[in-house]
């Protein structure tokens, strides 16, 4: 490897994290301007919640692990007994039944609000 190179390649990781580091500085750095821009003209900021209860954030992990399991066992069976390439046959059977997965905690979490309501 060339001088070069090996300096093109630490270059170009240095500019990345200084990207990544650069644009949460100014995300955050936005949001607390817009606090503290409601906050002056007297009204509440939106306090942060916790959205729904680690009951249902359990299902909706689990739902969406459960639907990876799936897919990576239909990749397998993809990959095994057709001839499409393996890694076109996992990929699409783990986005496939993650995504199902997803769909299935969706209707699950509608029927528990349900419930509640």
């Amino acid at each position: 490897m060339e001088v070069t190179e090996t300096i093109t390649s630490i270059v170009i990781t240095l500019a990345l994290f200084a990207t990544i580091l650069l644009s949460l500085y100014y995300y955050f750095r936005a949001r607390n301007q817009v606090k503290m821009a409601m906050i002056e003209k007297g009204y509440q900021p939106p306090q942060k919640s916790n959205g729904t209860n680690k009951s249902l954030r359990s299902l909706k992990f689990g739902t969406f692990f459960i639907g990876i399991g799936v897919g990576i066992f239909f990749g397998y069976l993809m990959a095994a007994f057709t001839v499409i390439n393996p890694v076109v046959s996992y990929f699409f059977m783990i986005l496939l039944f993650g995504g199902v997965g997803l769909v299935i905690n969706y209707y699950l979490e509608s029927k528990i609000n349900k419930k509640k309501d």
